[in-house]
């Protein structure tokens, strides 16, 4: 194997319309060329697809790598750094359940947003309640509608992958 270099993460960036920032973050920090690790069922989902138009828009080549499995042997792993080096990548960014070690994702909806309500109505995450009155914005009391998906959930509808007993830690 080739010498290479792995760094951590200097910053994590969160909020909401951070995805829009990654062009703009990537050619700051990363470089003209990226590669991009997922797994097939984010792809699927159109997940990726904001975050692929961010760098594009920045000017950044990407190659997507969506071969990715939960806790992946080596054989995956190998492919996909010599996927990254074959594309010349300064660097690699990865999306997904299993990298992040995820096990509920939840997303907390002004009902009044509809767009917002179809986007994830859409990627079948489960409506889980309508909360009265959550937060003060703008002068007035607004309420929340929380949709979630369980990893053991996205495994079975966007990757078909038999569905196995919930881990802890």
């Amino acid at each position: 194997m080739s010498p290479f270099t792995f760094n951590t993460v200097p910053s994590l960036i969160v909020g909401s319309g951070s995805i829009a920032r990654l062009g703009e973050i990537a050619a700051q920090r990363l470089g003209p060329r990226v590669a991009l690790i997922t797994d097939a069922g984010l792809v699927k989902a159109g997940l990726i697809a904001p975050a692929l138009q961010a760098l594009e828009e920045a000017g950044i080549a990407v190659d997507v790598f969506d071969g990715v499995v939960a806790d992946p042997p080596e054989d995956v792993v190998l492919s996909a750094a010599a996927r990254a080096r074959d594309f010349e990548a300064r660097a690699v960014i990865g999306f997904g359940f299993d990298q992040l070690r995820l096990h509920r994702i939840y997303v907390d909806i002004d009902p009044r947003n509809s767009a917002s309500l179809r986007v994830a109505e859409k990627l079948a995450l489960r409506r889980e309640g309508h909360f009265l009155e959550t937060s003060w914005a703008k002068g007035e009391w607004t309420d929340s509608v929380v949709f979630a998906l369980l990893d053991r959930e996205y495994r079975a509808r966007w990757l078909k992958a038999p569905v196995r007993a919930s881990r802890r830690g």
